[in-house]
């Protein structure tokens, strides 16, 4: 059994395109992938830009947060080969993909639906094996609600490798979670991470200034 860890950066499709837009919204401009053995070491990775076919400019907000220009991605391939480059990527064995919150695994039905018509049993075993990690995360803390990505791995402790909303680092930190996730003395201590953080502190004028030491004149 394989883990990996996917993470989908997108853009949005022009207004113009309103038809497309009933479908699909966005589309897909960056693949991020970590993929891990069973004892949960780094096998190998997947990054590759996609072309997009709706909105050829990246919108101003989506370069802000990812990085990612429309220069970056003149010389991308379109979705169909590189997500068969990806397909090809997870292998035979059986694995489980695992993303932070559900809108990765919706985005890419609505996407394999606009662009990718064929019905392969590799596309049906990856949408059966894919799974909301950020949904698990929040549960086994027992948070009542979901939480970014950053927010989950600066709480926890860890350090977040590279830049925030990179398809790559966000998989590789959400592979991180999911590691420490199944180290039961590592999440103890997140559990007491969280559990103090989200605890109530009250204090008084007297828990903030040490009147034993007042001299009266």
């Amino acid at each position: 059994m394989k883990y990996i860890f996917l993470d989908l950066e997108m853009n949005p499709v022009k207004r113009e395109f309103k038809e497309v837009r009933k479908c699909c919204s966005r589309e897909i401009i960056e693949f991020g992938a970590v993929m891990l053995d069973e004892k949960l070491n780094t096998v190998k990775e997947f990054r590759e830009y996609v072309k997009p076919v709706y909105n050829t400019e990246v919108v101003r907000k989506v370069r802000s947060l990812t990085g990612i220009t429309t220069e970056m991605l003149e010389d991308a391939d379109p979705f169909c080969p590189v997500f068969d480059r990806f397909i090809r990527w997870c292998g035979e064995e059986e694995y489980q993909i695992f993303s932070w919150s559900d809108s990765d695994i919706y985005q890419m039905m609505d996407e394999l639906l606009l662009k990718y018509p064929q019905d392969r049993p590799e596309i049906s075993y990856m949408l059966n094996h894919w799974q909301d990690f950020q949904e698990e995360f929040s549960r086994l803390l027992s948070l009542g609600r979901v939480v970014s990505l950053s927010k989950a791995v600066e709480m926890a402790g860890l350090d977040f490798a590279g830049k925030a909303h990179g398809a790559l680092p966000d998989a590789d930190n959400t592979a991180k979670l999911y590691k420490a996730s199944r180290d039961s003395e590592q999440f103890r201590r997140i559990r007491r991470i969280w559990k103090d953080a989200m605890t109530p502190h009250v204090f008084t004028f007297g828990d903030m200034f040490n009147f034993t030491e007042l001299q009266l004149a």
